[in-house]
């Protein structure tokens, strides 16, 4: 009877040890399992901070507002993208915070996956809003606006 027991500790533990061999990729490599971005950028940082000056409902897609709400406490929407997406209404935002990135690679709305917004959409956006912070690097401006009422 021992034997058997012993051997049952051994299988379960040899299951144990394949799991997690299997699923590392997942825990170090999340961006090219899942297509989750898991790095905030020095120049996304820094749009987060200024639009944290605001104290009202912040917009952007989940990963910088997930920044915004751990890092400066922001009261921050994770769907506003999608609300974008959707032409419903940003109204409800005091800021919201863009990247032209979000064209290509998508607005992150985990777990979801990626939400590419069109590129006309984003420009009528941002002509119709004022913006209120420019920032980013060549290839990817992050603007922080002010959504029209």
């Amino acid at each position: 009877m021992e034997g058997r027991f012993a051997t049952e500790r051994t299988a379960v533990a040899a299951v144990f040890v394949a799991a997690r061999v299997a699923t590392t990729p997942m825990a170090y490599a999340s961006e090219s399992v899942f297509g989750l971005q898991n790095v905030t950028y020095e120049y996304e940082f820094v749009a987060i901070a200024f639009a944290s000056s605001s104290g009202g409902p912040f917009g952007s897609d989940q990963r910088i507002a997930d920044v915004g709400a751990w890092w400066f406490h922001l009261d921050s929407d994770r769907n506003a993208m999608v609300r974008l997406d959707r032409r419903e209404g940003m109204a409800r935002y005091s800021l919201v915070l863009l990247e032209s990135q979000w064209t290509v690679t998508g607005a992150q709305v985990h777990p979801a996956p990626n939400l590419v917004l069109d590129p006309a959409s984003l420009d009528r956006f941002l002509r119709e809003s004022s913006v209120v912070y420019a920032g980013g690097v060549a290839g990817n401006p992050v603007h922080v606006v002010v959504p029209s009422r």
